[in-house]
């Protein structure tokens, strides 16, 4: 980053320096943003065992968390699940969650670093009041990156309305031999001759 406005390298040893401290804030920002991003690499499905006392703990690097049955309306608090309808975390049972974690950047796939390294490059380098064409130039990158993460993650996760809570919830299991109004063998509608 500090390449983009000039500064020659800095040893390990210049944390100190005005323009590492800004670099390595500028980083965080980008990292920390990053991170609230549903990716394939940082979301699973897991099955979260309730402990002794029937509470159910989540896991330390945990930034969101939803269960997969759509009707409980669980959120976390205090390294638990806690039920926001009965106003507590004792949950009594173990609960299957989509579970979305906080990584380290040397756990990031390839796509994700070149992302990170172009939005980081490019807020640097406006915060640094740089020239006009070098920061389009750089927008241009961190928006190429962006959409080159995007299209993988699209190809990797199968990115479905019913995957997420309002579809969930949405969703109504039908009885055996239901048939919907208009889609009978009659025209226009259901036969009910049968």
């Amino acid at each position: 980053m500090l390449r983009t406005i000039g500064t020659a390298k800095l040893s390990a040893s210049d944390t100190e320096h005005p323009d590492y401290i800004t670099a390595n804030d500028v980083l965080q920002e980008v990292i920390d943003d990053f991170s609230s991003m549903p990716l394939w690499f940082n979301t699973s499905q897991r099955i979260l065992s309730k402990d002794t006392d029937g509470r159910v703990p989540i896991p330390n690097n945990t930034i969101a968390i939803d269960p997969v049955l759509g009707s409980l309306n669980y959120v976390a608090r205090d390294r638990y699940l806690f039920d926001v309808n009965k106003r507590t975390n004792i949950i009594g049972q173990d609960v299957e969650c989509f579970i979305q974690t906080k990584l380290e950047l040397s756990d990031m796939p390839a796509e994700a670093i070149k992302f990170i390294r172009a939005e980081a490059r490019y807020k640097f380098y406006l915060d640094e009041d740089g020239g006009e064409r070098k920061v389009r130039e750089y927008a241009g990158a961190a928006y190429d990156a962006k959409l080159k993460l995007f299209t993988v993650n699209m190809s990797r996760q199968d990115v479905n309305f019913f995957n997420g809570r309002s579809g969930r919830s949405f969703f109504t299991p039908r009885p055996a031999g239901y048939q919907h109004i208009g889609g009978g063998v009659s025209i226009g509608g259901v036969n009910f001759t049968q």
